[in-house]
């Protein structure tokens, strides 16, 4: 997550991450690989705390994993 239009402050740290991890539901051995939970877990965390709409979720995700601006 070192894409510059992603804050920092709205990050796990790393201690929360791995209480929260096992929390997280598993990856499937099936089908298309899925998103880092913990990356769609930070991303919710910012849209939450940041007060952005829930309609950027894709468009932040996208550029997150895709590094696209």
């Amino acid at each position: 997550m070192s894409n510059s239009f992603y804050h920092v402050r709205y990050c796990l740290t790393k201690a929360q991450q791995e209480i929260i991890e096992p929390l997280l539901p598993a990856p499937k051995s099936t089908g298309r690989p899925s998103l880092n939970p913990l990356i769609v877990f930070n991303v919710i965390l910012w849209i939450l705390s940041s007060g952005a709409a829930w309609r950027d979720l894709a468009t932040l995700l996208r550029r997150i994993i895709t590094g696209r601006r």
